[in-house]
């Protein structure tokens, strides 16, 4: 037995060896026992990887002959004036809004304070040239929406979206983006052309790696 092989028996199976053995074989005064199924955790948006999944939003964007369609991701982005005032932008690649004239935006309902999975709210923009801002060089992929306008309308039709905001302390300055791998490990949280949970209407999560330097 390798080096390696023996780490890996004495730090796996050594374990489940002993805690088998604690539990001990049943007796005949001493019927079998079994654990009930244990439900999945909740998907209830208040531990950080699970807010991940609240702080996207799906766009769906058409033109007015609805010959053209376009399908992104947003993301929910919190800039601080001061202590007190914060403003709340979707922030989206250019090309997913940019030359369509209504787009569509959905959210994962809010019940009491938390998210009711299986339920969406979404709006319909209608004029989206004039709801987006760009920035004018044509390289920069970004484009941004105010989301208050938007949580204005829910309001209004008896309606709440759950949602988690993303701040600026979570982008890397230019020091730490040096210091990143060139293989650097990758959390992806969106809808890939288009792809979500259908059932609880949730982004989806994906693992990978950058693919060059």
């Amino acid at each position: 037995m390798s080096k390696v092989t023996k780490t890996i028996f004495t730090s796996i199976f050594f374990p489940l060896i002993m805690s088998s053995t604690v539990v001990g074989e049943p007796t005949a005064s001493q019927p079998p026992t079994t654990s009930p199924a244990q439900p999945p955790s909740p998907l209830l948006g208040d531990t950080p990887d699970q807010q991940l999944f609240f702080c996207t939003t799906r766009i769906e964007a058409h033109s007015a002959d609805e010959k053209k369609t376009s399908v992104g991701t947003g993301f929910i982005f919190a800039e601080k004036i001061d202590q007190q005032r914060q403003v709340l932008f979707i922030v989206t690649c250019k090309h997913v809004v940019e030359g369509f004239d209504t787009a569509t935006i959905s959210f994962v309902q809010s019940k009491d304070g938390k998210p009711e999975l299986g339920k969406k709210c979404e709006v319909t923009v209608t004029d989206l040239p004039k709801f987006i801002f760009v920035d004018p060089d044509p390289k920069i992929d970004v484009a941004v929406m105010p989301l208050v306008p938007l949580l204005n309308h829910f309001q209004a039709n008896g309606q709440a979206p759950f949602f988690r905001a993303l701040s600026k302390d979570l982008v890397p300055t230019d020091d730490a983006a040096r210091d990143l791998s060139a293989v650097q490990a990758i959390l992806f949280v969106g809808y890939p052309v288009g792809l979500r949970d259908e059932k609880n209407f949730t982004p989806i999560a994906r693992r990978g790696f950058t693919a060059t330097p």
